[in-house]
């Protein structure tokens, strides 16, 4: 039970229930798998019921389909129901927000697929997804008041009263912010220095954001030990795991959510793949035909808790793949093994192979072993015809990439896709999304086919 560590009393002040369900999910997390699914299921008849009788969206589409709630009983029956694209849930906003007295909120999705969604949630969702964060936190062995480090994207367009709130709110909670989207050589030297002198027991961010943090240290050989880091928004590659590993002297762990359902998966201190929060979520992962799939496929996901606009078999645009067995740490929760990213990330080579950006990280730059040689702080892949490839490259000092890497890097990439002319450049700085996310590759043939998810 949480209530052994001290909580300080602005927590019940802020956020009524709180407490209450962090304790609540530290025990369901060790669930047998036949009680999880009890619990999801139940939650899944509930949910059913609910968007059926209040939403036009739902109501429409199940006349249509002709099925009823109760047709809905089990995880099984899901397949009934049609997949939920961005599309459709951009279409039909109106028809999926559920018009109570119940104070919503809204939020937008990073539009980092293309154009952000806005999502409205009720306040129970919000709740549950903070508390299954506050779980993954105490299960790593973090306690109330305990300092924290985070880099993320800022609220560029938020109010002053919001943005001093939020700052009152950190400094209560022992936090510390950096703003992803301004993180300049010097927002990096002055964040070096602030954890050189203050080193924080948990450190937070963008995967790339906290890399490249990880980078500059071991460039400039600062010695500092941070207990515990934390990646989310972006794939974390094993060679940026590894870096951050060696300069922070840290355990990483990685942690899974998105714009539309946040708290989706995370990554136990058995370092053995990502625990989907299954008492918030029915996760599915699906073959192009949208069938069931132990190889990678596309993330599908059914939010249990968001009665405010429910979101039923939604796909997101990831690639996940399944962990199979069961994890040493005990908890029953099924486990990704992997996130390969979004499903615009690949290549397309002459000879008609697609890779992802995924290998391109890790077989290219991670096994060439580009970051530690040449401390390539960002890297970016475009193509823009079939046989055209340019790799862009940011590294420190404006290290510049042997020609026995270059030809090794060349072959590699022509082994797989064929032959092509492969470009290489070196650039001062590669633009993120708008939410500050970095992206690994940019195909116009992604475009011009429709691959990339609106």
């Amino acid at each position: 039970m949480l209530r052994r560590y001290i909580l300080p009393k602005y927590v019940n002040i802020r956020q009524k229930g709180l407490l209450e369900q962090i304790d609540n999910l530290c025990r369901t997390q060790y669930y047998s798998e036949s009680e999880l699914k009890a619990l999801q299921e139940e939650k899944l008849r509930r949910l059913i019921s609910h968007a059926y009788q209040n939403t036009p969206f739902y109501r429409h589409l199940f006349n249509k389909i002709k099925i009823k709630p109760h047709d809905i009983r089990t995880i099984e029956d899901l397949h009934k129901l049609p997949i939920l694209s961005k599309s459709i849930v951009r279409e039909n906003m109106n028809n999926l927000i559920i018009r109570n007295n119940e104070k919503i909120s809204f939020r937008k999705t990073s539009g980092s697929t293309g154009i952000p969604l806005r999502i409205c949630t009720n306040r129970d969702a919000r709740l549950i997804e903070q508390a299954l964060f506050y779980r993954f936190l105490f299960n790593l062995g973090y306690q109330w008041g305990d300092s924290t480090l985070t880099i993320w994207g800022g609220m560029a367009f938020a109010s002053g009263l919001s943005k001093l709130r939020k700052k009152i709110s950190r400094m209560l909670f022992n936090g510390k912010f950096v703003d992803a989207y301004r993180l300049s050589d010097d927002v990096i030297e002055s964040t070096l220095m602030y954890i050189k002198n203050n080193p924080p027991k948990i450190l937070e961010g963008y995967a790339s954001a906290v890399y490249l943090l990880a980078l500059e240290a071991m460039r400039r050989n600062i010695q500092v030990k941070i207990p515990i880091v934390l990646t989310s928004a972006e794939i974390l590659f094993s060679f940026q795991r590894k870096i951050i590993e060696e300069a922070f002297k840290a355990q990483v762990f990685n942690f899974y959510g998105c714009g539309e359902v946040n708290s989706i998966a995370f990554e136990c201190v058995a370092h053995n793949g990502l625990h989907v929060a299954s008492e918030h979520v029915i996760l599915e992962i699906l073959d192009d035909g949208g069938r069931p799939t132990n190889d990678t496929g596309r993330v599908v996901i059914t939010n249990l808790d968001n009665y405010a606009m429910p979101l039923i078999r939604y796909e997101n645009g990831d690639l996940a793949k399944w962990k199979n067995g069961k994890c040493t740490c005990g908890c029953a929760t099924p486990r990704l093994e992997k996130l390969e990213g979004r499903v615009y990330d690949f290549i397309e080579g002459p000879n008609g192979v697609k890779v992802h950006a995924a290998f391109f990280a890790r077989c290219i730059i991670g096994e060439l072993d580009f970051a530690r040689k040449y401390f390539i702080k960002e890297f970016r892949i475009i193509q823009k015809e079939i046989d055209n490839l340019c790799w862009e490259f940011v590294t420190s000092n404006n290290n510049e990439i042997a020609i026995d890497d270059i030809n090794k890097l060349k072959t590699k990439t022509k082994e797989y896709l064929g032959d092509m002319k492969i470009e290489i450049k070196y650039v001062k700085g590669i633009p993120t999304t708008k939410m500050g996310k970095r992206m690994f590759v940019f195909s116009i043939l992604n475009k011009e086919r429709g691959k990339l998810h609106s």
